[in-house]
């Protein structure tokens, strides 16, 4: 059970430093995938639950990042035009 949790981990971490958003989708999606086939034999219904709830979780926080960053790029900018970017 410990290999789910680092698992989790360790796709989070590439979804957090890897700024090409397809290859964060293609990481949850080998994740979600892994965690289904190695619990689904022994434990069909955690198999399903874990890998629902640890791959909505790091789904949303994909869209909330992608939100984040574009708020934060589009506020950098208006500065930046306005003049008032301190360095």
């Amino acid at each position: 059970m410990y290999m789910v949790f680092y698992l989790f981990v360790a796709v989070n971490l590439i979804v957090s430093l890897v700024p090409k958003v397809a290859v964060k989708w293609g990481a949850l999606m080998v994740m979600v995938a892994l965690i289904l086939i190695y619990l689904l034999p022994e434990y069909p219904v955690r198999a399903f639950a874990y890998s629902a709830l640890s791959g909505s979780l790091t789904a949303v926080a994909i869209l909330v990042a992608n939100k984040v960053n574009k708020y934060l790029s589009q506020r950098i900018a208006k500065q930046g035009a306005k003049g008032e970017l301190n360095d």
